[in-house]
């Protein structure tokens, strides 16, 4: 540590990517960073919230955190893919406890470290604006409260109905994986086989935090992004009354939003 602990935050946002496309290299050995388009720590950097920040350092950090969870559940669900079209697994099959063991163990990881990487965007996302840190014992409803007091004006308001897949993919699956006990156990004891839908459900909040990245720098510029990628059945309707500044159709979207969620 004491080998970056002299370099300049600039230096370290510049060896924070290098890290970053040194891992994605290694992971693809086809790998083109010019059609990369995962995020790097740069392009936050970049960012007039960032140049006016008074902890740009700190505030590094927190990004290349982000970018991290982002590639351990990008771990996880390749080792997961590596296991299911492995010799050993297909020798058995799904009649294997081993193999339910090791598909419930990684399937657990890409459960919990998806919620991590949507607590991670949320504690980014707070402190590029605030300034401070989220308190309380709660980041999601802390998170929620700060959004809830922007008005229809404000642009970080794109960010609520994520809120949502976040809350949804509590209910399904985080939930009962951290607090009362897994769903995944009832198939690991008749031995019954795991679907990819299953699985691809699992991945929604994973994804979308993937693909929400993107928007984040818009908002760091104080634009208004004009895109957004959630999940299967996620509503854009209200994308073009967002970018539009409809003021009045907005608020009653706002609205919507905040009595569903909870």
């Amino acid at each position: 540590m004491s080998e970056y602990s002299s370099l300049t935050t600039d230096q370290k946002i510049e060896r924070m990517d290098q890290f970053l496309t040194e891992l994605r290299r290694e992971k693809n050995p086809y790998y083109d960073p010019t059609y990369d388009l995962s995020p790097f720590v740069r392009p936050f950097a970049q960012t007039r919230v960032y140049l006016a920040h008074s902890e740009k350092d700190k505030l590094a950090w927190m990004v290349f955190d982000f970018i991290l969870q982002i590639e351990y559940v990008n771990t996880y669900f390749g080792t997961q893919n590596s296991i299911l079209d492995s010799a050993r697994f297909k020798a058995k099959g799904w009649g294997s406890p081993a193999n339910h063991t090791s598909y419930n163990a990684l399937t657990q990881a890409v459960i919990v470290g998806s919620r991590i990487e949507f607590e991670r965007l949320m504690r980014l996302i707070f402190f590029a604006f605030s300034g401070a840190e989220i308190e309380g014992d709660s980041t999601f409803f802390a998170f929620k409260k700060w959004l809830f007091e922007c008005n229809e004006l404000d642009d970080r308001v794109y960010l609520i109905p994520f809120l949502k897949i976040c809350r949804e993919h509590d209910e399904k699956y985080r939930t009962a994986e951290i607090h009362t006990g897994s769903k995944l156990k009832a198939k690991t004891l008749a031995l019954l086989e795991h679907d990819s839908d299953e699985q691809n459900k699992m991945m929604e909040l994973h994804n979308c935090v993937g693909n929400l990245w993107r928007s984040i720098i818009p908002l760091l510029n104080h634009e208004r992004p004009s895109s957004a990628s959630g999940v299967a059945g996620f509503d854009l309707t209200w994308l073009s009354k967002y970018v539009g500044k409809q003021q009045g159709e907005l608020a009653d979207l706002i609205q919507e939003w905040k009595e569903s969620i909870r």
